[in-house]
């Protein structure tokens, strides 16, 4: 169907539905609706950049949602955009909600920035380098450590795009919050010192695996709905399956 060039014009017309039902009260439809965008993110890639523009703050309001449900599918669903489809235009959505008052939006904000820092090429980045650099500088300060630390990856993910930036934003610090860049870039697996075409090949987050095994070029992935529907059915932290056997039917 992407190969007509009306299919992505009457795609728009989906976005309503989608947000929709990711706002359903019950799970499941919560979960299918997060499944669908995932996969046409996966399969479409860039060209699912207004539909994810779209949905994204829908899903990040899953997030701290008290079903787990709910909650994971929403964070697998961002996940998989930020991975596929590399819309300048979803970093501000990001950024924003990385300030939100529930730790745990902080927390997962931080997680996906750091995510698409290892993922995106820095020409897509460029736009947007001093909300990153005053985000990150907020992350490195927040109240909660696991935000923090989350933070502190962001920053050396930054540092591997923006040195220079990176730098200065280094020397606003204090002290105490330029040592704990240190050690957590001694303590941990840092991809600084990676070229640029290994970037995006770098995960230094355990919980997420690559739900496609072939390379992606930067405009994003053609996989078949068999190929990405077959890897899904492997058991991951980061993966959407169609399973019902983790979820109850009759929670709404």
């Amino acid at each position: 169907a992407a190969q007509y060039d009306c299919f992505f014009q009457h795609l728009r017309l989906l976005d309503g539905a989608l947000k929709l039902s990711a706002k359903d009260l019950r799970s499941q439809v919560v979960r299918e609706a997060c499944i669908t965008v995932a996969h046409l993110s996966t399969v479409l890639g860039n060209k699912f950049d207004h539909g994810a523009e779209a949905i994204v703050p829908t899903l990040f309001n899953l997030v701290p949602n008290s079903a787990k449900v709910m909650a994971t599918s929403g964070c697998a669903a961002i996940r998989f955009i930020i991975r596929h489809t590399h819309v300048p235009r979803l970093i501000p959505v990001i950024t924003s909600n990385c300030t939100s008052k529930s730790v745990a939006v902080r927390r997962r904000c931080f997680e996906f920035l750091d995510l698409l820092l290892q993922e995106w090429q820095t020409h897509s980045l460029e736009r947007h380098i001093s909300v990153l650099a005053e985000t990150i500088k907020k992350g490195i300060h927040d109240a909660d450590s696991e935000a923090r630390i989350e933070a502190r990856k962001c920053y050396w993910g930054f540092h591997s795009h923006f040195s220079r930036e990176a730098e200065h934003l280094y020397h606003t610090l204090e002290s105490s919050y330029q040592k704990a860049l240190q050690s957590h870039l001694k303590n941990s697996d840092s991809i600084v010192s990676l070229p640029q075409s290994d970037r995006s090949s770098s995960s230094s987050q355990e919980s997420l695996n690559r739900p496609l095994s072939a390379k992606r070029s930067p405009t994003g992935s053609t996989t078949s709905r068999a190929s990405t529907v077959s890897t899904k059915s492997v058991s991951t932290t980061g993966s959407l399956q169609r399973s019902r056997s983790d979820i109850d039917v009759n929670a709404a």
